[in-house]
C-alpha cells in the first residue's frame, strides 16, 4: 500500500462560564477543522474507489458538552 501522510489544523471553540445554582458549570463547545492526506491506505482507498470519489480532504465538526461539579474546598 505505500506511506502515507497527514496533516490537519482546526479551530476549538468553548464557552466556560455558564453555572447554574452556583453548582453545575455547563461548557458547550465546538471544533471545526480539516484534514489532509497524500494518498488514501487500506480501508480509506477502497471506499474511495467504490464511492469514485476524493478521500485526500476530509472536513469535521465536532460538538461537545462537558459538565461539572463544583463543590466547597475546607482547608484544615
Amino acid at each position: 500500500m505505500g506511506n502515507s501522510y497527514e496533516g490537519w489544523v482546526e479551530l476549538h471553540v468553548r464557552y466556560s462560564w455558564l453555572v447554574l445554582f452556583n453548582s453545575v458549570r455547563i461548557a458547550p463547545g465546538l471544533t471545526f477543522g480539516l484534514s489532509a492526506i497524500t494518498k488514501p491506505v487500506g480501508i480509506e482507498a477502497a471506499r474511495e474507489a467504490d464511492a469514485q470519489g476524493d478521500v485526500r480532504l476530509l472536513g469535521y465538526l465536532g460538538p461537545e458538552l462537558a459538565i461539572s461539579f463544583m463543590g466547597v474546598l475546607i482547608w484544615n
